[in-house]
């Protein structure tokens, strides 16, 4: 039937629907850590540690990253990487060429969390070069990155959340990174 149809379309398109989609920008400066145990850690200033937040989250077998969002007003809180296993030492990483803007994201409230979480069975790629690490999260071109220091973070021509990266690592960040990712 037609609506079977309709359905088994939906499901198989699910993933990439639901992948953060931006809705505004505000201005917030993040703080970034990079340690051997949490590979990389990016929190938004001006939200305090305790406020209610809400984690989305792609996991799958070794990997997974959480993105905290503000319960009400849907905006970036944090972003961890907690684990990643699907990681590649490269040469060279470079930025496309798209439109920059600057800012911290505001995401659109359509995702459901239940207590909190929202899990996506889905895993994600690392890249590091000496200078920069790349977590791919969907793999759809980047349209515009959306900086803030130097954490760039890229989306689609939709606008949804596509990659998120992190510029200028200093050395004993490199060296972190690849002893947390054993590489």
């Amino acid at each position: 039937s037609v609506i079977l149809q309709f359905k088994i379309k939906e499901l198989y398109h699910q993933k990439e629907y639901h992948m953060l989609k931006l809705s505004r920008l505000v201005q917030h400066p993040y703080d970034v850590k990079v340690d051997y145990y949490t590979p990389l850690t990016i929190e938004v200033t001006n939200i305090p540690p305790y406020s209610d937040k809400n984690y989305f989250r792609l996991v799958k077998s070794e990997n997974l990253i959480e993105i905290g969002l503000d319960t009400t007003s849907y905006q970036l809180t944090n972003i961890i990487l907690v684990q990643a296993s699907n990681v590649s030492l490269v040469e060279k990483l470079s930025l496309k060429n798209v439109e920059m803007k600057q800012g911290c994201p505001v995401f659109l409230d359509d995702i459901s969390f239940a207590n909190g979480l929202h899990d996506l069975d889905q895993s994600f790629e690392v890249f590091l070069s000496k200078d920069k690490l790349k977590i791919q999260l969907i793999d759809k071109e980047e349209a515009f990155y959306l900086v803030n220091g130097r954490v760039y973070l890229g989306f689609s021509q939709d606008e949804r959340l596509v990659t998120i990266l992190l510029l200028v690592l200093k050395d004993e960040e490199y060296e972190d990174l690849k002893e947390s990712f054993k590489l």
